[in-house]
């Protein structure tokens, strides 16, 4: 079986990190790219907060999640993987 793609979902924690030399590794083996991919939820609903304000919210924490994929990558392409993210 061949396969086009690794996906590897991250939440920002060390332990979820703890993954990435294994990937690295079955990356390569595999002979396939590797795309990192961190999700977060926002609440539709909080109680007296505003919509304007909670898509602020989101909007900081796409920013925040869009750096830590960046430097995540950078990590991982400085041994020589090839390495996307999603969320730009």
């Amino acid at each position: 079986m061949m396969y086009d793609r690794m996906i590897v979902p991250l939440d920002g924690s060390q332990l979820a990190e703890q993954v990435l030399p294994y990937v690295h590794v079955v990356s390569e083996g595999l002979k396939c790219p590797i795309t990192l991919v961190r999700v977060f939820d926002v609440p539709a609903m909080i109680e007296g907060v505003s919509g304007a304000t909670i898509d602020r919210v989101a909007n900081e924490l796409r920013v925040d999640a869009d750096r830590y994929l960046e430097r995540v990558k950078g990590t991982l392409v400085d041994v020589g993987t090839d390495v996307s993210v999603v969320g730009k």
